[in-house]
């Protein structure tokens, strides 16, 4: 279905995905409870692809004398090519067959590095897309440097008029282009009217907001259950966007797949629902002067007031649900703009990915310091009050501790005991972030390989690895501590567990007539 190259990079946006987000969950369960500052550290992390762009630009300049282009990551496939540019006949054809041209006026390509005749000529080029191509075969910079050079030598020793054509080797445009059409390309040519520098700003903001409203909704959720809810949403919405917006068509077989993911995805919502409706917690309150002990969930009349004064200081399960749904249905919205801008952009402009994720960081980081200083020192009003010890049971008998206190004391500028402040804890938090450049970079990578929609089909894999290690983290003897991840409990973990079997099953569905529609387009395209 997909190449090696391809395949690889899905794999590695499960796996860094996973790392990403089971780290950030820790981090949370050991007390570090403020989004904004990870928020920062995510952005950095993105930030730091900058770097990996330039030094693979530059290492390939040294390594190889072609210019180096994005192109020269694309896959190789005949017949593949732009769309409202010149068709060159392929080489190997009669030596009767000439060049034709389109109606339409050639059009510039994007901006290239200087000296590439060839790729400039590549540009020009149009022919039908094959619906479901992706990068099924991939030649390196060497492999097309001796190509070209093998045709330039054949060249010299034929004095025919087509011998003087470029080499036969047609450089696709990246991406999937299953579902574009003529229609498709004209109805996104607005983005070649944005100027490059401009262009990260757009997907830059989504990502700040994306972000923020991300790492809020795992204080509030379990993190198995914000990723599958997070994933499936941005399945359905990515789906809609692409249609809106790309005009992206797709067939009976996808919006099946669609549905059953959706309804996978409705299986866990209640499942998780559910467990907060029928948790009943016990939680005893110590002071230094007063110990009391609430009942939640209970018959016991005499502590309902206990209850709603418990509740003005505590969040309870409902409040939870509410407030992480809010942010999930917030994160998925930009996180959905933002993958469709960067399709736009890697696909339509030819940005670089390196380029463009770094500099997305880069315009959210410089938007976000402010935004950290101004909550931190300014919204939050510095005041002392006493803090007490809450152990938190549920109908397990599993302890749960933490710190109560007021708002302003947890997060005040004078009292920041959340803070890093052992050499272990900061270099927890630099491994985290460099997790964080890796997951963007695979993340990104996927986008410009195959599309939004694509990606957003797959991340729902990495929710069941999300929640196989949280069952460790709580259950592995070497551990020791339930506080850090998730329990397994009956019958929810078999209702999540049979939801997530659903989405399995709704990505088999949306790739089952895939493999057919390449065969029947390329028998069509080549008679």
């Amino acid at each position: 279905m997909y190449s090696l190259r391809t395949s690889s990079i899905l794999l590695g946006m499960i796996v860094t995905g996973t790392i990403r987000t089971v780290g950030v969950k820790l981090l949370y369960q050991i007390g570090f409870d403020h989004p904004i500052f990870i928020t920062l550290l995510y952005l950095i992390g993105q930030t730091l692809s900058l770097l990996v762009h330039c030094y693979t630009r530059f290492s390939f300049c040294f390594c190889f004398p072609v210019p180096v282009s994005k192109d020269y990551y694309q896959p190789v496939i005949m017949g593949q090519c732009q769309e409202d540019d010149t068709i060159i006949t392929d080489t190997t054809a009669d030596t009767t067959t000439t060049t034709t041209e389109t109606t339409t006026s050639i059009k510039e390509p994007i901006i290239r590095d200087t000296n590439e005749d060839y790729y400039l000529e590549v540009d020009r080029q149009k022919c039908p897309s094959i619906e479901g191509s992706t990068s099924d075969s991939f030649l390196t910079p060497l492999e097309l440097e001796k190509e070209y050079s093998h045709n330039n030598n054949d060249n010299d020793n034929n004095d025919s008029p087509s011998s003087h054509r470029r080499p036969s080797v047609l450089l696709q445009r990246q991406g999937s282009q299953t579902g574009l059409s003529e229609e498709s390309h004209r109805a996104v040519r607005w983005v070649h009217t944005i100027p490059w520098q401009v262009q990260p700003l757009i997907p830059g903001m989504f990502n700040l907001l994306n972000a923020m409203s991300k790492w809020a909704a795992f204080q509030y959720q379990a993190a198995s259950v914000v990723e599958m809810l997070m994933a499936g949403l941005e399945l359905i919405l990515s789906t809609v966007v692409a249609r809106i917006v790309r005009k992206r068509t797709m067939s009976k077989h996808r919006w099946m797949g669609v549905f059953i993911v959706a309804i996978g995805l409705l299986i866990v919502e209640i499942a998780s629902r559910t467990k907060d409706d029928n948790t009943v917690i016990h939680i005893d309150i110590d002071d230094e002067e007063t110990e009391t002990t609430i009942y939640t969930n209970d018959t016991l009349s005499q502590q309902q007031q206990n209850q709603q004064q418990y509740q003005q200081n505590q969040h309870y399960p409902y409040h939870d649900y509410i407030v992480g749904t809010l942010l999930i249905v917030a994160q998925c919205l930009t996180a959905v703009l933002q993958d469709m801008a960067e399709e736009l952009f890697l696909q339509e402009s030819q940005f670089p990915p390196m380029l463009l994720l770094g500099m997305e960081g880069l315009v959210g980081l410089l938007l976000g310091i402010p935004m950290y200083f101004l909550w931190r020192y300014w919204l939050l009003p510095v005041s002392s009050s006493s803090s007490s010890t809450t152990t938190i049971n549920d109908d397990n008998n599993n302890n749960y501790n933490y710190s109560v206190s007021s708002l302003s004391t947890v997060s005040s500028p004078s009292s920041f005991q959340q803070q890093p402040t052992s050499g272990w804890e900061f270099l927890y938090l630099a491994l985290l972030t460099l997790i964080f450049t890796a997951t963007g970079i695979f993340n990104i990578l996927t986008t410009d390989a195959t599309s939004s929609m694509t990606r957003n089909m797959w991340k729902n894999c990495r929710t069941f690895t999300v929640w196989m290690v949280g069952l460790i983290l709580y259950h592995h003897a070497v551990v020791g501590n339930h506080d850090l991840g998730e329990p397994w409990t009956m019958p929810h973990s078999i209702i999540v567990l049979a939801g997530f079997s659903l989405m399995v099953c709704g990505i088999y569905v949306y790739y089952m007539n895939h493999n057919s529609n390449i065969n029947n387009n390329i028998n069509n395209n080549h008679p």
